[in-house]
């Protein structure tokens, strides 16, 4: 008998290499807890739970728009000063500086056998003196259906004056020259009576240039034509050529 319950206790002797109890029970029977799975139903209530930000509601700075717009003004007004500056300081100019003026009030007499002359008369209307004038002046008998040349490439007289102070005048005195030649024109009478019948006309055209006392330099033209009978001449390029500069 007590070799029989010797056995039998044997058998229930608990293993030494075997857990015991609980720990074995868990290690071998409960599976372990996943740490990786995603908790994904307490968090999907817990944001259900939270309320989102109320979102702010940004303010204008009105210091700063107050102190750009002051910049702007600031700028604007010294724009439109230094516009005025310019401005005030080319009127001045234009009302002080020198304006020279050409004319011819006389025709040129016709006389057969004699050259043939015309005056031109340079006159300083402006307030200050005009220095360093040179000028141009050409004196043509043209056909009637011809115009001026206009161009100063023909045998003609060449001036020069050091200064024209202001009301002043002085009168330049012009005669024809042949073309292509250095001699001057004489009054043929074939000349004569093309002249009187209108077949042809004279033509005086000049231009002077010169500086006033602020340095800069400005021109001014002047053509005028003579009829010794009335009729169709083409002298409009004539009329056209009569200009000044103004600044």
């Amino acid at each position: 008998m007590s070799r029989k319950h010797g056995r039998k206790h044997d058998q229930n002797k608990p293993n030494k290499d075997e857990p015991s109890g609980i720990e074995g029970n868990l290690d071998c029977h409960t599976p372990a807890a996943n740490t990786d799975a995603p908790h994904s139903e307490p968090v999907h209530t817990q944001s259900q739970g939270q309320k989102e930000p109320t979102p702010m509601i940004k303010r204008p700075d009105w210091v700063a728009i107050f102190t750009a717009f002051l910049a702007f003004f600031a700028l604007a007004s010294t724009i439109v000063v230094a516009l005025q500056l310019r401005d005030s300081h080319r009127n001045f100019v234009v009302d002080e500086r020198a304006w020279l003026s050409l004319e011819s009030d006389n025709r040129p007499e016709l006389q057969e056998g004699q050259t043939v002359t015309s005056v031109l008369h340079v006159a300083n209307t402006g307030k200050t003196p005009a220095s360093n004038i040179v000028l141009h002046i050409a004196l043509e008998n043209l056909r009637s259906g011809e115009s001026p040349r206009l161009k100063y490439d023909i045998p003609h007289w060449a001036y020069t004056s050091g200064m024209q102070w202001p009301n002043g005048r002085q009168d330049f005195t012009t005669t024809m020259f042949v073309h292509q030649a250095n001699g001057f024109v004489v009054l043929t009478p074939e000349m004569h009576a093309d002249l009187v019948s209108g077949k042809s006309y004279l033509a005086l055209y000049g231009k002077a240039s010169y500086f006033d006392i602020f340095g800069k330099q400005h021109w001014v033209q002047l053509c005028r034509y003579y009829l010794y009978e009335p009729g169709t001449y083409n002298a409009e390029e004539c009329s056209n050529y009569n200009s000044v500069d103004t600044e």
